[in-house]
């Protein structure tokens, strides 16, 4: 006190200044893993969904109705939900869909439900017709003539999920398994269109748009609505989130790299943050044939393009393949996909798609060249 009562011209260098604050004043930083955030964030989105259950009380009386929504807008959850509300009436209800994996999701809803038949189309035709050869399957003209020439009306009602993924000679087909009286639901969204056909899904009297994006943060969803109609006011319920991380870049030619910054992240993911390897998904731009995950190899067990999925690996797969589902945490990689990068449009819409898988994290390694502007905050 003596000192500082008494005039002077000293004052602090820069090392003794450090010195007191860190003695005086010292900064404590607590960090929480990825793991524990998700934890939090997962049980505000699980609140949230119960809220878009009420669109089907609203709509319990209409017999066929257009549904659009964009991504996390919960299309597949209502689907399901409205199969489980007309099969307790007694009829006898298809829920259909074109992917494999999201029909593989749609059955094991109704394991134990006779009245109701869920899985992708093309399941769906087989088991009906007895037809198992692929070449036939997967003709849509000649499996469409003789489909529609030899109609099957067994179900008093149809949903359809992803219905843009469906072109004029599906719709044709699904049409024809249905009796006279038959509702109908198409859920849908454009933006998730990722083939070249004209859009099939059928007019409606009852028209809804579901603009409320339930499933990711907020912070994935902000560069959601970059991909989309601006035409369309979307709006995000869930928590905040994170950014989503983009890491550095690699050369395109260098597979061997990708494959190496896949893998550590992997090991990162899994043994450092302690994401769960079911709540994982790796997702590439390119076809399971082109694609050099092929080569991924990890002590932690992966699915690589199979038509299954594990709660004991992590699931490697294409953007196409993956649409309609979702995980924790996900990876985007090889966005070098020859016919998205010829077409703005589609490699718009493959962001659109990849990049909503993700619930709470996405994670983006892209290759040196590539334009893609995030946004690096949110408006709360």
């Amino acid at each position: 006190m003596h000192w500082y009562h008494t005039p002077h011209q000293d004052s602090l260098n820069p090392l003794l200044d450090s010195l007191c604050r860190e003695t005086f004043a010292p900064i404590c930083e607590i960090k929480r893993s990825l793991k524990h955030w998700i934890d939090d964030e997962q049980q505000t989105i699980i609140t949230l969904t119960q809220q878009q259950f009420h669109l089907l009380n609203i709509l319990q009386f209409v017999e066929k109705a257009s549904i659009y929504g964009c991504a996390g807008s919960g299309k597949t959850l209502l689907a399901i939900e409205k199969a489980r509300i007309e099969s307790s009436k007694g009829k006898k209800v298809l829920l259909v869909c074109y992917n494999t994996l999201l029909g593989q999701h749609l059955s094991a809803a109704f394991t134990s439900q006779a009245l109701v038949d869920a899985h992708c189309f093309h399941t769906i035709v087989s088991n009906i017709y007895a037809i198992h050869d692929e070449d036939s399957l997967f003709n849509d003209e000649l499996l469409c003539e003789h489909i529609v020439n030899s109609p099957q009306p067994i179900y008093d009602g149809l949903i359809v999920d992803e219905a843009q993924d469906f072109n004029e000679e599906m719709m044709l087909m699904v049409h024809s398994l249905l009796k006279s009286t038959a509702f109908t639901y198409y859920f849908w969204d454009s933006s998730q269109r990722l083939s070249l056909h004209q859009l099939a899904v059928p007019t409606c009297e009852t028209n809804l748009i579901l603009t409320r994006n339930f499933r990711n943060t907020q912070m994935i969803f902000k560069t959601l609505t970059q991909f989309v109609d601006s035409s369309i006011a979307l709006f995000c319920d869930g928590p905040l989130g994170r950014r989503i991380e983009v890491l550095e870049s690699y050369p395109q030619d260098n597979e061997n790299l990708m494959i190496d910054r896949v893998q550590q992240l992997i090991h990162v993911l899994v043994n450092k943050d302690g994401i769960l390897v079911k709540d994982i998904a790796i997702l590439t731009f390119k076809g399971k044939k082109k694609s050099a995950l092929h080569r991924l190899r990890s002590s932690i067990p992966l699915i690589l393009f199979e038509d299954k999925i594990s709660p004991r690996a992590i699931k490697v797969d294409t953007v196409r393949r993956f649409k309609g589902l979702e995980a924790h945490v996900v990876i985007v990689v090889e966005l070098d996909d020859a016919s998205a990068m010829m077409d703005t449009q589609l490699f718009n819409n493959m962001c659109y798609v990849a990049f909503s898988r993700a619930v709470h994290h996405c994670i983006i390694l892209p290759y040196q060249g590539l334009q893609l502007t995030l946004p690096k905050d949110v408006d709360l």
